[in-house]
């Protein structure tokens, strides 16, 4: 059966153990028993808040029509994810999105030695404003705006470097890995790992994780199937096999048998070293 726990166990152990973990375990208690809220929705509210401690970033990327050009403005410690969801729900592309493993100089350090956060370091990714343009016409070009904005984004400093790849009929934002000095050590991403699993019919839910526990067995990277519609993925069932077939093709084909419309993000963890794969619906 697919494990709706791991997904429970997820969201609590990034907040318990999160930079800020000491604060939230307080604050837990204080909503628990002076307010009768239990623990695992606090946790939940919590998730919802903004970030205490961070900087200001926008909400969603920022799309701007003007006469000549589209303007799009993104400020999030990912900043191209952000433009990437933008653009997925202005025009419907469904654009999934895979980090790199992001280099320690693009990581910022967010630890709170005040907290009892030391010795243990916490990080999150280092991005912060990134704005690009395309031009505004009738027949915008989905290949043509992407490889723009990726462009732009690997000239601006932030971090990571992505390149725009084949998903089916639609395109993906693909992280680049690199070496210490910023080379390309290789431009597979761990998405483009051949794997094989054997056909028969399992849960949506159940089929992401063979697909993930395959790409993790061949590359020795850990993978976790993080978020995504539970009931959905629990009910939906599919019938797919794999032989030697990339895991971003099986991934596609998989949630095209979940119903619906369906991308993904897939989200690096620098702190638990760990690919955490997020099913989102289209609109992100």
């Amino acid at each position: 059966m697919f494990r709706v726990s791991t997904l429970i166990l997820t969201v609590l152990a990034a907040q318990i153990s999160c930079p800020f973990g000491r604060f939230t375990r307080r604050l837990v208690g204080l909503m628990n028993h002076s307010l009768g809220i239990p623990a695992c929705l606090t946790i939940v509210l919590l998730l919802q808040a903004p970030d205490l401690f961070a900087q200001h970033y926008l909400p969603r990327a920022e799309i701007r029509v003007e006469v000549n050009k589209t303007l799009i403005v993104a400020s999030d410690p990912r900043p191209l994810l952000q433009a990437v969801q933008g653009l997925r729900a202005r025009y419907g592309w469904l654009l999934p999105y895979e980090d790199p493993v992001y280099t320690d100089q693009e990581l910022l350090d967010i630890s709170r030695p005040d907290l009892g956060d030391r010795p243990r370091q916490y990080t999150r990714i280092a991005g912060g404003e990134f704005r690009a343009e395309f031009p505004s016409t009738d027949g915008i070009q989905e290949l043509t705006v992407v490889e723009k904005i990726v462009t732009a984004y690997n000239q601006s400093g932030n971090p990571g470097k992505f390149m725009v790849r084949p998903a089916g009929s639609d395109f993906a934002v693909v992280g680049i890995n690199t070496s210490a000095d910023r080379s390309p050590a290789t431009k597979l991403s761990v998405l483009d790992t051949l794997v094989n699993i054997p056909e028969q019919q399992r849960s949506t839910g159940e089929t992401i994780e063979a697909i993930l526990n395959a790409v993790a067995a061949k590359t020795g990277r850990k993978l976790a199937l993080a978020s995504g519609p539970v009931n959905r993925l629990q009910s939906s069932k599919v019938n797919i096999g794999a032989v030697e077939q990339p895991a971003r093709e099986a991934l596609l084909k998989t949630l095209a048998g979940m119903g619906g419309v369906w991308s993904w993000n897939l989200l690096y963890d620098p702190n638990t070293q760990t690919y955490m794969f997020n099913v989102v619906p289209l609109s992100q």
